[in-house]
């Protein structure tokens, strides 16, 4: 698998980059942020799915890199659009570039998304193929718009979950949804839909979680905030109640993530097992401080 990351890393480049030389302003730009690292959730769910249900690896790995590189262009963007100046411990690129390759930066990688997929071995599916993935870049898009333009709403908690779908649970069902789909396995898209907008979810209110004071001071949409004003809970009443809430998708996504053929949602599993561990301190610290001040 490591050997397969590697040549993913090398593909994304290079899809990138084609016969530009790696000194132009936006080819550095995104070889630097690509070489800043990331978790690389998708790419891996992406990857793992693919050799699960039986793809070639030369077809994982174009899947892989269509689905990380539309989330790092989105990443581009929305650090451009939000002004955020850090990124992976590194300067974001409209930072250390300026704006133009920025945005530029953004748009080359969101079209070599699409270029990875004229790469695939079964080109009588690419018109399905190109529809998915037009569909779930456009949700990503809406969803920064809807993010960007938010009003006061008489229903915070329906807005949290549309905007979690929006940031995060699109590209995450795509991972899964690209390799089901080349496996001709679309029957089982709904299930991936559901696991992964549990999970997405669940990852908004842990990054909530941690997020508070930055969330607060630029006008974020936050879970915990939304509890004390929704509610009426205590700070620590209202951290303990997101991280059950996160707890209890989890949970969802896990068990639905099982029913997936050939055990294609492994990585998300693991991610989402893993965010439990961490969720639980949360919930268990919370809890106890909850318990003392009654």
């Amino acid at each position: 698998m490591s050997k397969l990351m590697s040549d993913l890393e090398q593909r994304m480049k290079s899809l990138c980059a084609g016969s530009a030389h790696s000194s132009d302003s936006c080819i550095a730009a995104i070889h630097g942020h690509l070489d800043a690292g990331g978790a690389r959730l998708r790419a891996q769910i992406s990857l793992d799915a693919g050799l699960r249900l039986e793809l070639s690896a030369a077809d994982a790995i174009q899947l892989a890199a269509c689905c990380e590189l539309l989330h790092n262009a989105s990443l581009i963007h929305d650090d451009l659009i939000d002004r955020t100046a850090m990124r992976r411990g590194h300067p974001c690129v409209w930072v250390e570039y300026g704006d133009t390759v920025a945005l530029c930066a953004g748009d080359l990688m969101l079209s070599s998304a699409y270029a990875a997929l004229v790469f695939i071995s079964k080109l009588e599916l690419l018109p399905s193929v190109l529809a998915l993935v037009h569909l779930r870049a456009r949700e990503v898009m809406l969803g920064q718009v809807a993010e960007s333009t938010r009003t006061v709403s008489t229903h915070p908690f329906d807005d949290y979950q549309r905007l979690a779908i929006g940031k995060s649970a699109s590209l995450l069902s795509l991972s899964l949804e690209l390799p089901l789909l080349l496996a001709g396995r679309e029957d089982a898209f709904p299930i991936a839909q559901a696991a992964t907008t549990q999970f997405a979810v669940a990852y908004q209110i842990a990054d909530d979680l941690n997020d508070q004071v930055e969330d607060a001071r630029e006008g974020s949409l936050n879970m915990v905030s939304l509890l004390e004003q929704a509610s009426g809970l205590s700070r620590t009443e209202a951290e303990h109640a997101a991280a059950t809430r996160a707890l209890a998708a989890l949970g969802e996504a896990v068990a639905t993530g099982t029913t997936l053929p050939s055990g294609c949602a492994a990585v998300l599993i693991a991610s989402a097992e893993s965010l439990q561990a961490r969720l639980s301190a949360v919930a268990q610290s919370s809890s106890v401080l909850v318990s003392s001040s009654r």
